[in-house]
């Protein structure tokens, strides 16, 4: 049978409340009949001082002990001074109790009485004319309550039953309360999630408490934000892909028609144009597949002892014709070999994608300058290029996948925006890091972070 938190909730607090409740009633008729047990005991430890004085006086009168002699059953009279008792036998305390009286001599031989096994025990010495004559033993059963007594202590058990009862159900209604509040927020959030199953990420909870419940659901209300996102993320991310596919293919069919057609003639430049177009769908492809690799943490690596300076420069040797042809200077001081482990190949990618940035997007005339740093166990490289720049907020989105500061995402302007993001991802596959920001020269700043590894020990 399955059983609700709610109700485990309720059921938990009610019987806590009852168990309680029955411990204090239980301690209370204990501590109570203790009590009566011990009044007992103090009054015949009061009394048996007068009791003491009376045997004395009789031992003194009799010359002995031969008033008692071997008598098993002692009156009362012997050894109560019941004239001093106002209220007679009937008022005195220990005439109203079963008491075993024991007297014996010096010696502590047996003279009168007779004694029981009783749990208390009050024994006291009998002297007469200041020299021991013998001891004297009361043995005190459990004590009889008179009616008085009797009805005064039925009176308080009523009235602690009677709290009791109210306690139980004062605890019942805020066991009620409890659970209720518990179970409420955990309802909500149970129905949320169901929404988030079914797809619905709009979807928030209304968080009030300042406990464990509200942190959970601060957590879920982040969860649903971060679908929501990867949900607009997603969907950006197959239009975009769907846009940078559309346009090789379109004008791969459009070349294919017009050779269908006879429209154009089937030539090297037009085997070369098409060519391109494949090419373009092919690198497209490959770096869809890079991505997906950093994403997934499967970007292969195979490191070895290289040379970053040697690298930087053969990244340059092959773009100083193009860097020409858009007269744009470019300075590296870099001279002394800088040993890294790393992967070659993936760094000259790395390089390669920031500089065609520097160079397609870099005004005609401008200047682009490389720079770096060697510290302890890290190796800093900056690149930097002029005009134009880019407005502020755009610079923690440049290595978003397919992220283009011009929103019209032209050809003629820009890329297929996934250069930076591959990027982003062979930095961080080496563990390093990677920034933007503005430029002293007036463009962009890229700020690359890598350990130097196994080669620095």
């Amino acid at each position: 049978m399955k059983v609700k938190i709610g109700t485990r909730l309720f059921l938990f607090a009610i019987g806590v409340a009852a168990i309680s409740i029955i411990t204090v009633v239980v301690a209370q008729r204990y501590t109570f009949m203790k009590g009566v047990r011990l009044l007992g005991k103090e009054t015949v430890e009061q009394r048996i001082g007068d009791i003491s004085k009376e045997l004395a006086r009789r031992y003194e009168q009799a010359g002995g002990w031969e008033f008692v002699q071997n008598r098993k059953n002692i009156p009362a009279r012997f050894f109560l001074n019941l004239e001093s008792d106002k209220g007679g036998v009937r008022s005195n305390p220990i005439a109203r109790r079963a008491i075993d009286l024991v007297i014996y001599d010096k010696n502590r031989d047996w003279v009168a009485g007779t004694s029981q096994e009783k749990e208390e025990v009050v024994e006291s010495e009998l002297v007469a004319n200041g020299r021991l004559i013998g001891y004297i033993s009361l043995a005190i059963s459990q004590p009889s309550l008179s009616r008085q007594e009797l009805r005064f202590a039925r009176r308080q058990f009523d009235s602690l039953l009677l709290v009791g009862l109210a306690v139980l159900g004062f605890a019942v209604i805020i066991a009620w309360l409890l659970a209720r509040s518990m179970v409420k927020p955990i309802k909500q959030l149970s129905s949320a999630t169901q929404k988030l199953e079914l797809g619905n990420f709009d979807v928030e909870l209304d968080v009030s408490r300042q406990d464990e419940l509200g942190e959970l659901g601060w957590r879920f209300n982040d969860l649903a934000e971060a679908l929501r996102k990867a949900k607009a993320d997603r969907e950006q991310w197959v239009a975009d892909i769907s846009h940078e596919l559309r346009t090789p293919l379109a004008a791969l069919k459009a070349e294919l028609e017009a050779l269908e057609d006879g429209y154009r003639p089937i030539t090297t430049d037009s085997i070369k144009s098409l060519s391109s177009e494949v090419q373009r769908l092919e690198l497209l492809t490959d770096d869809l597949y890079q991505l997906t690799q950093s994403d997934s943490g499967t970007l292969s690596l195979n490191k070895e002892h290289l040379d970053m300076n040697q690298l930087i420069k053969e990244g340059l040797s092959q773009f100083c014709e193009r860097f020409e042809e858009r007269s744009l200077a470019v300075a590296y001081n870099g001279s002394k070999a800088i040993c890294i482990y790393a992967d070659e190949n993936r760094l000259k990618q790395l390089f390669a994608n920031l500089l065609e940035n520097s160079l397609r997007y870099t005004d005609v005339g401008g200047r682009i300058e490389i720079s770096h740093k060697v510290y302890d166990k890290t190796i800093q490289v900056i690149i930097k290029d002029s005009e134009p720049g880019v407005p502020t907020e755009s610079l923690s989105m440049l290595f978003n996948r397919l992220y283009r500061v011009d929103p019209s995402r032209n050809r003629i302007t820009g890329s297929s925006g996934l250069g930076l993001a591959i990027c982003k991802g062979i930095v961080e596959a080496h563990q390093g890091t990677i920034s933007a920001d503005h430029s002293s020269l007036g463009g962009i700043q890229v700020k690359i972070e890598l350990p130097i590894g196994e080669a620095n020990k």
